[in-house]
């Protein structure tokens, strides 16, 4: 079915699977009261099926039968899974040195899958090609209204918890955009701030009228390295944001350790991000604030899981492709 509303994309993504949990995290604040939205215990192990379930519905709705996305992971292995329920093809670009882990994914749902270019902009550049020799529509991350009406089902979960601020892992802006707009639908007056890699702040920087990088750096957290500015997503976030926080590679590696430490969950770069950014913020200093971490996925580079998480048991951080994570 196409989709045009909330509505509809609740209706879509709760025949899938019912909300993902809200757990307390008490460990995480001695002061504000802690919540993690699990959306790293999704299909893939990450909050990416939503807008790719939604977008995809709405590509076969208008006769599609194969789709092209570039990802650097998540958003692909997404893009693979929704293709393959619709019954249609799915071809995905990934930068040449791309996770190894979401890679397999992306092949596990049965994606054709493309490593083209030193980064996500080259890989880009290929896709569109790709797609338009094969007559086939371009999925592009942030790009589709009904990609953010997916990940706006987030926002009006966590807006049932009422409550007092929501950090999100922010990139392109599909996960935080969408998630203002779920929040703003609910009636929800919850502060909603986003929290980007310092090496991939092209969201803040625009926001706070600067040119961007010259040269953008490098980030274990993949999730956060998008420096795109498109819209719907950049309109969502610059409507609903109420700040963002930018971290550098120490306080996200710091939030990966602290998030297993502390509450025995495996979380990526980007899916530890808004623990990092409630630290840089200070929002856990708010005595009896609801505070919820939006934890967007689980898919941690095996060589990083043992670098930061070396008590962690082999293979924690991989989901089974397609499959909701039990964990």
């Amino acid at each position: 079915m196409p989709v045009r509303d909330l509505g509809a994309a609740r209706l879509l993504v709760g025949s899938v699977h019912p909300p993902s949990a809200l757990e307390p995290a008490e460990g995480l604040s001695a002061h504000a009261r802690v919540a993690l939205k699990r959306e790293d215990r999704g299909p893939n192990g990450s909050f990416k099926w939503r807008g790719a379930l939604c977008a995809i519905s709405d590509f076969v709705h208008g006769g599609a039968e194969a789709v092209v996305t570039a990802s650097t992971g998540n958003h692909g292995a997404a893009t693979a899974w929704a293709a393959a329920r619709f019954g249609i093809v799915a071809h995905v670009v990934v930068p040449a040195a791309a996770n190894d882990l979401k890679c397999r994914l992306i092949e596990a749902n049965g994606a054709t899958l493309h490593r083209r270019g030193a980064d996500l902009s080259a890989a880009d550049g290929y896709a569109r090609r790709l797609a338009e020799d094969l007559g086939a529509p371009y999925f592009e991350d942030g790009a589709s209204p009904s990609q953010l009406l997916g990940t706006a089902t987030i926002g009006w979960e966590i807006a049932t918890a009422a409550p007092d601020v929501v950090i999100a892992p922010l990139a392109v802006g599909a996960l935080a955009g969408g998630i203002g707009q779920g929040l703003a639908a609910a009636g929800s007056d919850a502060e909603l701030y986003g929290v980007q890699a310092e090496s991939h702040d092209a969201i803040a920087r625009r926001l706070q009228g600067r040119p961007p990088q010259a040269a953008p750096g490098r980030t274990f957290a993949d999730g956060l390295a998008d420096d795109r500015i498109l819209d719907p997503a950049f309109g969502a976030c610059r409507e609903h944001l109420s700040g963002i926080a930018v971290v550098g590679e120490a306080e996200l590696e710091r939030g990966v350790r602290h998030l297993y430490e502390a509450c025995g969950v495996v979380a990526e770069g980007a899916g530890a991000a808004a623990l990092a950014g409630m630290s840089s913020l200070g929002i856990g200093e708010r005595a009896g604030s609801l505070v919820v971490l939006v934890i967007s996925g689980r898919n941690l580079d095996p060589e990083d899981a043992r670098r930061l998480l070396p008590g962690a048991p082999e293979g924690a951080a991989a989901p089974v492709a397609g499959r909701l994570s039990s964990r």
